[in-house]
This record gives C-alpha cells, sequence and structure tokens, in this order.
C-alpha cells in the first residue's frame, strides 16, 4: 500500500471518535508497522489535517483539525479527552487553544 492510502484510512477513523492516541490508531492496523503509522500520522498533522494535543508528559492524542476550536477538558485521572467550548478569541481575531485539566464525571 502506498503511504497517500494509508493517510486516507487512518482520517476515516476521526469520523467515528473525537481524539485518537497512536497506539489506537495503530490497534486497528495490525498488518501495518507502527513506524509507518506514526510518519503518516506526522505527515497529516504537518498537513493540516490533524492536530496533536499534548495530554501528558508521556501521551500525545491526535484530532481533526477542524473538528472543534481546539479547547480540551483532560482528565487527569484516565487520560480522556473532550472538547469544550470557550470563547476566548484574542486582538488580531485568532482563536487559540485551551487546555483545562480536572476529574471527569466517570472518574469523580
Amino acid at each position: 500500500m502506498r503511504e497517500s492510502k494509508y493517510k486516507s484510512e487512518i482520517l476515516k477513523f476521526f469520523e467515528h471518535k473525537h481524539t485518537l492516541s497512536l497506539k489506537d490508531i495503530h490497534q486497528c492496523f495490525n498488518d501495518i508497522d507502527f513506524s509507518t503509522i506514526f510518519r503518516n500520522i506526522e505527515k497529516l498533522v504537518t498537513d493540516g489535517e490533524l492536530r496533536k494535543i499534548i495530554v501528558g508528559k508521556d501521551q500525545i492524542m491526535y484530532e481533526k483539525n477542524n473538528c472543534c476550536e481546539g479547547n480540551h477538558f483532560i482528565c487527569e485521572v484516565c487520560n480522556s479527552v473532550d472538547a469544550i467550548e470557550i470563547g476566548y478569541v484574542d486582538k488580531q481575531n485568532t482563536v487559540h487553544g485551551i487546555s483545562v485539566y480536572g476529574v471527569c464525571k466517570k472518574c469523580k
């Protein structure tokens, strides 16, 4: 398979789930090397199709770039990531992503 085919297949997973980790994506492609998945994800980030969400020191999640404004609630217990609405726009009319950390209802 060509790299571009992997990219389109990876993007399909984001239609059903808001955020995914590299591990989540790799589990769906058992026959594809982890490094191939990583290279394709990084290319999708570079191309502006996906964006990184830094959940913690050792965990990065990915989401489609057009799915929300980039504001997230990150659970400090289970590391789940949910989109939240925060209406912050700076003087240049630029929206900035904000991450809020706490404990989700499921872990409370």
